[in-house]
Order: structure tokens, then C-alpha cells, then sequence
């Protein structure tokens, strides 16, 4: 199976690609991972962000024992280019993590991983990791 991560770096996404090595047999599946850059947000330092983010993902991910295909980045649009991407490597599946915003930041900064889910031609999956975090308090 052809299977697409798209990474950002947030915690989540890092999350996700640990949840992939432990979900996914490492026989007949190769991964893609994908990047975008938000044209606004384009500089040297967020290339270098870029190719930082995809690098800690694949080096996870081959060292659980699967084969990364491709890592590769893009500018634009974070939801138009992963459905773009997903649809010219004809790849089977999306994973990707979700900030969970909600309220006014949701409005002002959107949800890509609603408009994937909405718009992709490929399963999707929204990892969304929570920890549950006992204080240790006193009463």
C-alpha cells in the first residue's frame, strides 16, 4: 500500500509517524512523506524547517524498518497541494495530524485536515493524540 504522511513538525505529527510504525506491517507498504509551505511564510528558514521536518520523519520511520519512497516539500496551499500530491503519486491512503483548533483560531487560520478530509480522493486519517496527564498535587 502506498500510503501518504503529511508532517508539520507540531507535536501531533510527530505523534503520527510513531503511531504509523507501530500500526503498519513493514512488508508492502512504502511511504510518502509531504511537506508544504505556506507561500506567505515562504523564506530560506522555513526551507530549511522543510527539509528538517521530513528528515525527522524518515529517519523514524527506516528506522523501524519501512521504506520511505519519497520526502518531499511544496509551497502553496497546505490542503489543495497534499490532495494534489496524493492524487500524482496515486497513492492509497493520507495520514496526517490535527492541531485542534477550534473557535476564532479555527476561523482565522482554517483546518486543513477538514478541507483534506472534504476534498481528497483517498482514505484519510486525522491523527489526534491526547495525554492524559495525572498532577501529582496536594489537596
Amino acid at each position: 500500500m502506498k500510503i501518504l504522511i503529511s508532517v508539520d513538525g507540531s507535536e501531533n505529527s510527530n505523534y503520527m509517524v510513531e503511531w504509523a510504525c507501530q500500526v503498519f506491517h513493514k512488508e508492502n507498504n512504502e511511504f510518502y512523506l509531504f511537506t508544504v509551505i505556506s507561500e506567505p511564510m515562504l523564506t530560506e528558514y522555513k526551507l530549511e524547517d522543510a527539509v528538517a521536518i521530513l528528515a525527522k520523519a524518515k529517519d523514524k520511520l527506516e528506522s523501524c524498518g519501512f521504506q520511505v519512497k519519497k520526502a518531499e516539500y511544496m509551497t502553496g496551499d497546505p490542503a489543495q497541494r497534499i490532495c494534489q500530491y496524493a492524487d500524482d503519486e496515486a497513492v492509497d491512503q493520507v495520514l496526517m495530524g490535527s492541531h485542534g483548533r477550534s473557535g476564532l483560531a479555527k476561523v482565522l487560520l482554517g483546518s486543513v485536515s477538514e478541507a483534506v478530509l472534504e476534498h481528497c480522493n483517498q482514505s484519510v486519517f486525522i491523527y489526534r493524540h491526547y495525554l492524559n496527564v495525572l498532577a501529582n498535587s496536594k489537596p
